[in-house]
């Protein structure tokens, strides 16, 4: 056995197990293995001594402690690994124009600590602030930061922020602009969303700016989409009137509601989505118009889905323009318009239709219902509407194929002429 690696060896001797000696050389092996593990060992523990040395002496000072400094409250937290400082609600409600600067001296610490977030519920309801400046460096303001702050009228956001959360601005009365940076990631929860009640109960507000280059919001005419201007996610309360761009697919829930200054919305041909409560309590609005669905690229059209109570709280609509032969879907048939609106208003539908608007469900709550002097589809020569394709439609506003048409009543289209019919079998 002597080419036999160092090991255990046993035997057997007089019916016993005996452990054999451990090599020599298996000896030489611990004892290299267990003075390399303890180098590494005296290195991290020396590292972990330097950091030590490295972090602001604390004395007295705790974590957990609250801090007032020129009339400002704070506590001590981590960011990234360091220590840093964040806003917290004061002994007494904040009042006046307040300054919060870029550092701040915590007593008991060495170092002054940058100032990274504002907590959640630190200014809320102090109904006497008037202004806020917020510093760079800041990187995060918590929900219902400023919630109820009614009389503060402006407020920075610093380039730093990329984090702002739900119900940060909520009924924040008297704020009239608010400009977003360019590095802002969060308006809520996750990234490239936004809260619906960030900025409910701004009253006042006319405009909300996204800085350019932001990867996930931008702004136009003061109204705040998503960056490619897909999705429409929340308009000022203040605005006065409000254009659609055609880059428009949705429009997210609740993103106009309140808008009590608005009195005409035209929907462009790219909308397929409106969601819930989108246009709710727009107390002044007083004409919808709604265009064609752009086609798909096989001819059909897209149905377009208006959202529960879309349009409710909206007593002063009295002309709704439907400028198609699709109907729009109503995800709830008695819940999108008020009732008392359904009996008050127009609604005005392509020539030749209107007869088959009352078989719609949702639609059919209107009880006024009157052709347009044109289909509100894009004209052609006379010429040319001879020799355009015929399409036909079910009542649902679904294209069908001629060939496959039963018995029942039909939409038919050919160029511009748009015209009832009915199919016997």
């Amino acid at each position: 056995m002597k080419n036999t690696p160092p090991q255990l060896k046993y035997v057997n001797a007089c019916g016993s197990w005996y452990c054999a000696v451990l090599s020599s050389q298996y000896l030489n092996q611990i004892f290299t293995f267990f003075m390399k593990n303890l180098l590494i060992a005296l290195r991290s523990l020396f590292l972990v001594i330097i950091l030590a040395a490295s972090v602001p002496s604390i004395n007295s000072a705790t974590v957990d402690e609250v801090y007032e400094v020129n009339g400002i409250s704070y506590a001590v937290t981590l960011s990234y690994g360091d220590l840093a400082a964040e806003v917290v609600a004061g002994t007494v409600p904040y009042k006046g124009a307040v300054k919060i600067p870029k550092q701040v001296t915590i007593p008991g610490y060495v170092k002054p600590l940058g100032v990274c977030r504002i907590v959640e519920c630190a200014f809320e309801d102090c109904t006497g602030v008037t202004s806020v400046s917020l510093p760079e460096g800041l990187l995060t303001i918590k929900e219902r930061a400023f919630a109820g702050c009614t009389k503060m009228s402006s407020v920075n956001i610093p380039s730093t922020c990329i984090t702002m959360e739900e119900d940060v601005f909520l009924d924040c009365a008297s704020l009239t602009t608010i400009s977003l940076p360019k590095g802002l990631r969060v308006l809520g929860q996750e990234t490239g969303s936004v809260d619906y009640r960030i900025f409910h109960g701004c009253t006042l507000l006319k405009s909300i700016n996204v800085a350019s280059g932001n990867e996930f919001y931008s702004s136009k005419n003061g109204v705040l989409y998503n960056h490619d201007q897909t999705i429409l996610m929340r308009c000022p309360q203040a605005i006065s009137a409000l254009t659609i761009p055609s880059t428009v697919t949705d429009i997210l829930e609740d993103a106009c509601s309140d808008c009590a200054k608005i009195t005409k919305v035209s929907f462009p041909s790219s909308i397929d989505v409106l969601g819930a409560e989108a246009f709710r309590g727009c107390t002044k609005l007083a004409t919808i118009e709604i265009a064609q669905p752009d086609p798909d690229p096989d001819g059909s059209y897209m149905t377009q889905r208006f959202g529960r109570y879309a349009f409710a709280d909206c007593p002063a609509i009295r002309s709704v323009y439907l400028n198609t032969l699709v109907p729009p879907f109503f995800e709830d048939n008695d819940g999108v318009f008020d009732a008392d609106v359904c009996q008050k208003a127009t609604l005005y539908v392509p020539e030749g239709t209107a007869e088959a608007w009352p078989q719609i469900e949702g639609w059919r709550l209107f009880t006024k219902i009157r052709e347009q002097g044109s289909s509100g589809i894009e004209s052609i020569d006379a010429d040319e509407a001879q020799i355009a394709p015929v399409e036909y439609y079910d009542l649902n506003g679904c294209r069908v194929d001629e060939a496959v048409m039963g018995s029942g009543m039909y939409i038919r289209r050919q160029g511009s002429k748009v015209e009832k019919i009915v199919i016997r079998r």
